[in-house]
């Protein structure tokens, strides 16, 4: 149903623009600049790689770095065919359920997952009013309805990080009383405040906003190879939302949803719908290149990273 739901959506963008200029479009593709575009984004994939690999360390769990990308890269695949895009976190739990206990590797998967959405909320309420003006969103409504969505959950996130809020929360939410996910939910949050943790999350956040300004980067690069003169405004407006959009379950990797997304917010600033689905396509094929394939042939080659099976002896 994903898949087919994913295809429709890009039948549809695909279908708003001819296919033959979309075609001398994609012809016309500067090399070197899109050369430099999957340069850009195999950095973003090794950053993403690296940062889980800053909270691996925080909680002594040493598996170096080219085993944390190898990792990231096919739970990258994974997520993006399971349903609910959570099998790429359970994947990298279950490979190193031999290393560590599963409960210290899930812990930094949480963490790292949501830590994501705050530095996602931070830019949207940084970019909101540069996105309001530049999309003419004039109603007053609309823009304090996203603040208050984004700053509502951030507070569900930080909140239960100060010492004693998380009590006073398993109080008054029922489902929370059950001590079963009370236990779960404080050994997650632990991870928080053991020694090492806080400078282990300052670096990850900066890293975060980091990875952000390399994908802003990414569409930038690729859009200029294609002879899209978009400005950084654009990008930097645009690319985080498409991005947080497209990683929502509801197509198999963002599928049509993304490409819808591109060719809208493209033909909003007065490019053709042609230029849209060209640079789409593009930032299609980008990912499939530098992450999905080499993940597919990793995951073929060795399922799951043989010298992390066994637990090393006390």
């Amino acid at each position: 149903m994903r898949l087919a739901l994913g295809l429709g959506l890009l039948a549809l963008a695909v279908g708003s623009a001819e296919l033959a200029t979309v075609g001398e479009t994609l012809l016309g593709l500067n090399p070197w600049l899109a050369l430099a575009a999957l340069a850009l984004f195999l950095g973003d994939r090794a950053l993403m790689a690296y940062k889980w690999d800053v909270l691996l360390r925080a909680r002594s769990i040493g598996i170096g770095f080219l085993t944390a990308l190898r990792l990231y890269l096919v739970s990258g695949l994974v997520g993006t065919v399971t349903p609910g895009g959570i099998g790429g976190d359970v994947y990298r739990v279950v490979a190193l359920a031999g290393f560590r206990p599963k409960s210290a590797v899930a812990a930094t998967v949480i963490v790292e997952r949501l830590l994501g959405v705050v530095v996602m909320g931070l830019f949207t309420l940084a970019t909101l009013p540069a996105a309001a003006e530049y999309f003419g969103l004039t109603s007053p409504a609309a823009a304090w309805s996203i603040v208050v969505l984004v700053v509502a959950s951030l507070g569900a996130f930080l909140l239960p990080l100060r010492p004693g809020a998380a009590e006073r929360l398993w109080q008054r939410v029922p489902l929370l009383r059950l001590q079963r996910i009370r236990d779960k939910l404080d050994l997650f949050l632990a991870a928080y405040r053991e020694p090492g943790a806080h400078s282990a999350t300052a670096t990850f956040l900066a890293l975060t906003v980091l990875d952000m300004l390399v994908m802003i980067a990414v569409d930038l690069v690729a859009a200029r190879a294609l002879g899209i003169d978009a400005p950084w405004l654009f990008f930097i407006v645009t690319t985080p939302a498409i991005q947080f959009l497209g990683r929502l379950p509801i197509t198999v990797g963002g599928l049509g949803v993304q490409e819808g997304l591109y060719v809208v917010a493209l033909v909003h600033a007065g490019f053709p719908p042609e230029t849209g689905v060209a640079f789409a396509l593009l930032r299609r094929v980008i990912p499939l290149c530098i992450a999905q394939l080499p993940a597919a042939l990793l995951l073929w080659l060795r399922p799951v990273p043989t010298t992390l099976v066994e637990r090393p002896a006390p």
